[in-house]
């Protein structure tokens, strides 16, 4: 469990958001990561139903504890009229004309003695509490995971609009070749035409990658909470760590071990095994040991009638449900089917989990291997380029050919970037899966970025 370590970085964060002016502006995934913690709302909301949840713990704590009421009450009461009494002539009729007040007041003390009820609530209420935690470290890695999600997505969008602009200039270059070729004409109408649309084509691409990068910019800031600056890059040769197939299994196993949603599963079948037998303990009897101190006070114009007494007692009460009209057996076979549900639910979600985590394996490691293979295609359009450009030196090639030279060259280097992001992307959902994600491993994956 990391919950301490979570909130008091958090806490760490908050206070330094609030000693600072202005808005803060993050340039590494690590800036990306704390202003997230600090700001988003899902993890504020996910802190605050942690925080409730874990107050059924004292709730059913209280239940077995000592009871202590207090009571009062006044009467003020009348009588006017006649009776049956004796008289002076025997058996007869006489006047009756009372009026009294009477007051009463006491303390009671109650303590359970036997619940078998609350006794198994109060180790429920565990349960609950362990799994209020488990789902706030669920939803903290959830936030974690798209916060670098979309870190990547901005400098993904980014590089397409490099590309777009690179491929617009030079269709720019081309368009201009063939109107010039046209105007002496060495070349036909048609194709100064496919230039002239190749070239609206390119600009409308550009236009389509600004408004990605503004999306995926809107999207990051949701996030933080605050604008981001220039976000710093994995460098081309960056050195990512090797993956051996068979490893793959070992991960798998990993996460069904360590998976935090597995966690919550598995504590949700605690709690319904709890449940079944909490609804089972309400046939058993129950037992109060109750002491109690009162004091009754009565005025009245009958002397016969006043009163003025103390009373103490302690008493052991005992109860045991004999009928019921079969309330607690709907009850208790209602507990045994949330309890199977709870089981399926687990079953479900382990299988899920083993899913996930051979996918996001499979992913680490196709995005390695493409990694490796577009960075022998920066190196074969490097060498295009370079003999591109001699090429145009000795007169043999076009300056059109060294811009188209030069945008296969960016477009293999932005394919190359993609593929870099996508791998630590993915080696972080990895870690997620499998219950390793930590602050660690975002300062590991943050150290191998650079602003450039």
């Amino acid at each position: 469990m990391r919950r301490s370590g979570h909130r008091s970085l958090q806490a760490v964060w908050i206070v330094w958001v609030l000693g600072t002016t202005g808005a803060a502006r993050a340039e590494d995934l690590w800036d990306v990561y704390r202003l997230a913690i600090g700001n988003a709302p899902q993890i504020q909301e996910a802190d605050a139903l942690r925080r409730a949840r874990q107050q059924r713990l004292p709730e059913a704590r209280g239940a077995l504890l000592p009871q202590v009421g207090a009571y009062g009450s006044r009467e003020e009461t009348s009588q006017d009229g006649q009776r049956l009494g004796m008289t002076d002539g025997g058996i007869g009729l006489t006047n009756v004309n009372t009026d009294a007040t009477t007051t009463s007041y006491g303390v009671e003390l109650r303590q359970p003695v036997l619940y078998w009820d609350r006794w198994v609530r109060l180790r429920q209420a565990r349960a609950e509490g362990a799994q209020a935690d488990v789902d706030y470290r669920v939803s903290f890695d959830d936030l974690v995971l798209r916060a670098a999600d979309l870190y990547f997505a901005q400098l993904a969008a980014e590089d397409l609009l490099a590309a777009a602009r690179a491929n617009r200039k030079a269709i720019e270059e081309q368009l201009e070749q063939s109107r010039n070729r046209f105007e002496v004409g060495l070349a036909a109408i048609t194709d100064l035409q496919e230039a002239r649309a190749a070239h609206d084509q390119s600009r409308a691409e550009e236009i389509e990658a600004m408004h990605a990068v503004r999306l995926a910019e809107d999207a990051l800031r949701a996030v933080t909470g605050t604008p981001v600056g220039k976000l710093a890059r994995p460098p081309p040769d960056i050195a990512l760590p090797g993956l051996e197939m068979s490893d793959e299994q070992a991960w798998v196993d990993r996460a069904l071990q360590s998976n935090a949603e597995i966690a919550s599963a598995r504590l949700s079948l605690e709690i319904a095994d709890r449940e079944v037998a909490r609804r089972q303990a309400v046939r058993l009897p129950t037992v109060d040991l109750v002491a109690s101190r009162n004091h009754t006070e009565r005025d009245s114009n009958n002397v016969f009638d006043a009163l003025d007494v103390n009373g103490d007692s302690i008493r052991l009460e005992f109860v045991l449900p004999v009928f019921t009209s079969g309330v607690i057996t709907a009850r208790t076979r209602q507990a045994g089917m949330l309890r199977e549900a709870a089981a399926s639910h687990l079953e479900t979600v382990q299988l899920d989990v083993e899913q996930r985590a051979r996918a996001a394996f499979l992913n680490v490691a196709a995005s390695l291997a493409r990694v490796e293979a577009f960075r022998q295609a920066v190196i074969s359009a490097e060498a295009a380029l370079d003999a591109t450009r001699a090429g145009y030196e000795s007169g043999t090639r076009t300056v059109l050919e060294v811009l188209n030279s030069q945008r296969n060259l960016l477009i293999s280097q932005t394919a190359l970037a993609r593929a870099t992001y996508v791998n630590l992307s993915s080696r972080l959902r990895l870690a997620m899966i499998a219950g390793a994600l930590n602050e660690d491993l975002m300062r590991e994956t943050n150290a191998s970025l650079t602003l450039r």
